[in-house]
Formats: structure tokens, C-alpha cells, sequence
């Protein structure tokens, strides 16, 4: 049973559609943690064949600004989604794209300290961990390389 965002809309104000609802429900299904707009595009027309890749856009920007959405830039990875379920960080795999949460957050008195001394205010902060999941470093140790070897 998915949960409803209709109460959590509506408290802040903001009119309940079809399309935020589907959106809401897409990120809450996604085995994936994150998703890319192109991505919650695409499993949106599936269900609503006529949405355009410009209300999915818009409505993604609303519900990050409402708070019930995060929006992670990656640097070379473009914009991520994911419910606002919390602080919360992640490892991320440079082959499939995975993410998995890291549920503590590694910011530590060294970092802050150093931001106090260096007279930075730190608003907000996101850590991603990247290296290669099981699946990948699997693969990549069966295919062959350049010159017909294996990996």
C-alpha cells in the first residue's frame, strides 16, 4: 500500500494533481533510491501516456522547494531524486549508477572546524561515496581487455 502525499501537499498549500501524486508514487516505488527526471519521465508515461517532460520537470522543482523532495547534483552525474526521508548520504556505484544510503553522516568536527576557521558558514552538505558495487567489479573482471586479456 503506497502512502498518501495528499495530506503533506495540502499542508503546505500546494493543490494535489494527478501528476505530483504519480511522481510522488514513482519515487517511492523506485528500487533504485534516486532517480534521474529522464528516468521518472519515462516511468510516468507508462502510466500517463500525455505527460510532458516539461510538467514532470516543473513538478519535480515544486516538490523539492515543498520540501518532499531532495535534489542531489552530482558533479558528472547530473540531478538525482529521492524522497526527503531524512539526512542522509550515499555510496554510488561509477558503473550501474546505484545508490545506497549511508544512514549516519560522516561530517566531523575536523570538517567543521575547519569551516569555522576558514570563516565558511555551511548551509547544507552531501557526501557520496563512489566506487564499484559487487555486480560491476564482477563484470569488469570477466571482460577482456584492450589487447585480449582479461581484466
Amino acid at each position: 500500500m503506497l502512502p498518501s502525499y495528499d495530506k503533506e501537499l495540502q499542508s503546505h498549500g500546494c493543490k494535489v494533481t494527478p501528476q505530483r501524486s504519480l511522481i510522488l508514487d514513482i519515487l517511492h516505488e523506485s528500487l533504485a533510491h534516486t532517480m534521474t527526471a529522464d528516468e521518472i519521465v519515462g516511468l510516468a508515461r507508462e502510466q500517463q501516456p500525455n505527460i510532458s517532460a516539461g510538467t514532470v520537470y516543473r513538478n519535480l522543482n515544486t516538490l523539492c522547494e515543498l520540501g518532499l523532495l531532495k535534489c542531489l547534483d552530482s558533479v558528472g552525474d547530473g540531478r538525482h531524486y529521492e524522497l526527503n526521508t531524512g539526512h542522509h548520504h550515499h555510496l554510488v556505484c561509477l558503473g550501474c549508477r546505484q545508490r545506497v544510503a549511508i544512514d549516519f553522516c560522516p561530517m566531523n568536527s575536523e570538517v567543521r572546524d575547519l569551516a569555522e576557521k576558514s570563516g565558511f558558514a555551511v548551509e547544507d552538505h552531501n557526501f557520496e561515496i563512489k566506487g564499484y558495487c559487487t555486480k560491476c567489479r564482477a563484470g569488469a573482471k570477466r571482460s577482456p581487455d584492450t589487447n585480449g586479456g582479461m581484466i
